[in-house]
């Protein structure tokens, strides 16, 4: 019977955190995460996409957010909607009613329809 084992980095003069500099804060993110099985090496260069997962995960459903200006500016939503976008978009608070795949469901408390707005443009209200 064969074992299977991990194999470290190919290039055995330099250790991972020399290789890419993001590995040391990807480790620490991959270990929050729970993702122990992927190499330090491999972690490091899914940094961008671990920290998109996390900051998305960080807005459910009943937080309170309001929508990044710069974001939305030249988004799909932006321009499918007036020319100008009304202040209360960006000042908020808004509550998270539903959130579907990269989408969130909005609720302002004003008199105005829900909106359906791309989790990337939100943020936390403070």
């Amino acid at each position: 019977r064969e074992q299977l084992r991990h194999e470290g980095p190919t290039d055995k003069t330099t250790a991972p955190h020399q290789q890419n500099p993001h590995a040391p804060r990807a480790l620490e993110l991959g270990q929050r995460l729970g993702t122990l099985w992927i190499s330090e090496r491999e972690l490091a260069w899914r940094l961008p996409d671990l920290v998109a997962m996390a900051d998305a995960t960080a807005i459910k459903k009943g937080a309170l957010v309001k929508v990044n200006r710069a974001a939305y500016g030249g988004s799909l939503e932006s321009k499918a909607s007036d020319t100008t976008a009304p202040d209360y978009l960006f000042e908020g608070p808004a509550e998270v009613l539903l959130v579907k795949g990269d989408y969130a469901q909005l609720r302002y408390r004003r008199p105005v329809p829900d909106i359906w707005l791309r989790l990337d443009q939100l943020e936390a209200f403070n």
